[in-house]
């Protein structure tokens, strides 16, 4: 019980000088810091990346520039006269030299409201990508830019909506 008054008398003395040093009022406070691991993103593809056009119109009446990044999104733009219409899309790459595009819906900003979220299964006419055919001809060292301009791809366009049906398009690397 002496002890637990001694203690209790100290801390009383303690508490009161803590508060008045000059190292205590310049003290910041402490903030907890969390370290979050971030993910790298996937490996860089080649082949498809880059900004592919639209050769001639879809559905006689619109226009497609399509932009695939190197970490399976992008974006695209639909146009008709002076509408637009802007989104985002993913893709990745499928067995056989072929590539999925998912776009997604998007607003327009004209009288046609919105543009459905399709999808597009291309591949590359034949021999555009022979680096992809024969990967054992690829130096590993020397970065591989993928196709020059003028390259094209051969898709099937997958309307969301039920109004148009599938349909073959080529779309040419700007």
């Amino acid at each position: 019980m002496k002890r637990l008054a001694m203690l209790m008398a100290l801390a009383a003395l303690v508490a009161p000088a803590s508060l008045l040093s000059p190292l205590a009022a310049r003290a910041e406070p402490v903030t907890p810091r969390v370290t979050v691991p971030v993910v790298p993103p996937g490996p860089p593809t080649t082949g498809f990346v880059g900004a592919w056009k639209l050769q001639g119109l879809l559905y006689d009446r619109f226009g497609l520039n399509v932009w695939l990044d190197r970490y399976g999104g992008g974006e695209y733009t639909a146009r008709v006269g002076w509408e637009r219409c802007s989104g985002d899309l993913d893709w990745r790459q499928l067995p056989g030299n072929r590539v999925l595009v998912n776009l997604s819906r998007s607003r327009c900003d004209g009288p046609s409201g919105t543009w459905s979220a399709d999808r597009m299964i291309c591949e590359p006419v034949s021999g555009i990508f022979p680096h992809i055919a024969r990967p054992w001809v690829v130096n590993p060292r020397v970065v591989d830019p993928g196709p020059g301009i003028g390259a094209k791809l051969a898709c099937t366009y997958l309307p969301g909506s039920g109004y148009y049906g599938p349909t073959r398009i080529s779309l040419k690397r700007t």
